[in-house]
């Protein structure tokens, strides 16, 4: 009998470590993003492809990754020099609100200190309650931007400033068919873009992977969703670098956006210095 249990709890024990051991990855289609959240927040102008697109239901298990990139500078608006980032720092328990009972985060580092030049992620995870109301939950965490003088900036996600929009968690009944439990989406229209270098002087590349040929709209808009220029290029399969000319754009933060012509479109930050 003694035996019988000893295995038992040794089994428990393993299975334990092995839920405990599962923790997100960056997303590496960000790496030469800048920027600090991905996927950036929904926002029905600058980026409606964005946001939380997973699903959740009453007692089924959830899971979903955001990735962090943190920038070594970074350039709020009102600000005309870009402040050095040292880190950004997520508190382990009850940095993000309005989550739904049942489901809970956790952070890759585990300190949920984020070093500047470096990836991690938030994980959200776990199973809805059927204590929590049916609908719309509008997520926001919060952290601290440490800059490499010793100050501490409260940031928050979404931001208005930076990164305007929503992270809605849609929670569905218990018998719904739309329940998500991956954060994989096999059908992603573009495997990855990138504004490169950035920050940017003046001339700069945009770099695409598609997984097929297609027609993109490429636009720079402002943090209020205005389009200061819109270009259209055609790209093939595979990696692509398309020269962009930003000489003529005011310094500071802007958003850039590619879409498709069957609606899908992505977007990410760009910082333009001052000459």
């Amino acid at each position: 009998m003694m035996k019988s249990i000893l295995l038992l709890m040794t089994a428990a024990l393993l299975r334990l470590t092995a839920l405990q051991a599962q923790v997100c990855q960056p997303d590496s289609m960000y790496l030469d993003s800048s920027g600090f959240v991905f996927p950036v927040p929904y926002d029905s102008l600058l980026n409606p492809d964005g946001g939380i697109k997973q699903e959740a239901c009453i007692n089924h298990e959830f899971d979903f990754a955001w990735t962090l990139k943190i920038p070594d500078t970074i350039l709020f608006p009102g600000i005309p020099i870009p402040i050095p980032v040292a880190s950004f720092t997520i508190d382990t328990t009850g940095a993000i609100s309005n989550l739904p009972i049942g489901i809970n985060y956790k952070c890759n580092p585990a300190s949920g200190v984020f070093p500047a030049g470096k990836m991690g992620c938030v994980q959200l995870y776990g199973k809805p309650t059927s204590a929590n109301p049916i609908g719309i939950y509008d997520l926001e965490f919060e952290g601290v931007l440490k800059t490499t003088t010793g100050a501490s900036i409260p940031v928050t996600f979404p931001n208005p400033q930076l990164f305007p929009g929503h992270y809605y968690l849609k929670l569905n009944e218990e018998n719904s068919t739309n329940c998500t439990t991956s954060t994989a989406d096999p059908d992603h229209w573009l495997h990855a873009a990138r504004i490169i270098p950035n920050p940017v002087a003046d001339l700069s590349l945009l770099e695409v992977n598609g997984p097929v040929p297609q027609s993109l709209v490429v636009q720079i808009l402002d943090l209020t969703g205005r389009t200061f220029r819109t270009w259209r290029v055609s790209i093939d399969a595979g990696v692509q670098q398309i020269p962009l000319d930003l000489h003529d754009l005011p310094a500071g933060y802007w958003i850039y956006k590619l879409s498709s012509d069957r609606g899908s479109s992505t977007s990410g930050g760009l910082i333009k210095t001052s000459r």
